[in-house]
């Protein structure tokens, strides 16, 4: 130690031990609690949530033009109705120069007009009833996109986990073959100094 060496107090030497003592217990951590799988765990929640909200508001939005059509049709039809009012006095003044021609023109333009409207409520239901398959649509293929998820992360912790103790076999087996190793090297060793000593013993007697 040179004189530049800070000198290391007692409670820095009681720390130093502890500092490496949390490189022993992270190997013990599993895989999927790690920091970056729990943030893409996030991520993906927060996606998913994300399209929800899309979902919603585009539901939300939808009621609302279709709320703001019918108060146009409830307009229209008002005016509609305030038109005929208006045709029916007009048609009460009118009637006897306009005679039975006049009946039947106005006969024809209610039942046209019923006829749209008719037509026009089959095409409300058929909006609705459409709207509602996708809508059912697109939450069966939100819920089978996240159940594909859930496969797929398990899937990932299994092999994760297969291969970690696949490393931690080989590893150990490696070990194993390194302390016999080196016990063979030792006894080896032995053996021969035992011998050299042997035969420095026989020398010196000679």
């Amino acid at each position: 130690m040179t004189s530049d060496t800070p000198s290391m107090s007692p409670e820095t030497q009681a720390q130093a031990p502890a500092t490496a003592a949390p490189s022993r217990t992270n190997s013990n951590r599993r895989p999927w609690l790690e920091p970056a799988v729990v943030v893409a765990v996030i991520g993906v929640a927060v996606t998913i949530f994300g399209l929800l909200l899309s979902i919603v508001f585009g539901i939300y939005s939808m009621n609302n033009h279709i709320d703001a059509l019918g108060s146009e049709l409830k307009a229209d039809i008002r005016d509609l109705n305030n038109r005929m009012d208006t045709l029916s006095s007009d048609f009460n003044t009118r009637s006897d120069a306009l005679g039975s021609d006049f009946n039947t023109r106005i006969d024809a333009l209610g039942s046209e007009l019923k006829a749209d409207i008719r037509d026009l409520n089959n095409r409300m239901d058929t909006l609705g009833s459409d709207f509602n398959t996708r809508i059912d649509v697109l939450g069966s293929e939100l819920k089978a996109d996240i159940r594909d998820l859930n496969n797929r992360m398990d899937t990932l912790g299994s092999d994760f986990n297969t291969r970690i103790d696949a490393l931690s076999s080989e590893l150990k087996a490696d070990v194993r073959d390194l302390n016999a190793r080196i016990d063979a090297l030792g006894s080896d060793f032995n053996v021969r100094i035992e011998q050299v000593y042997q035969l420095l013993l026989g020398t010196t007697e000679n």
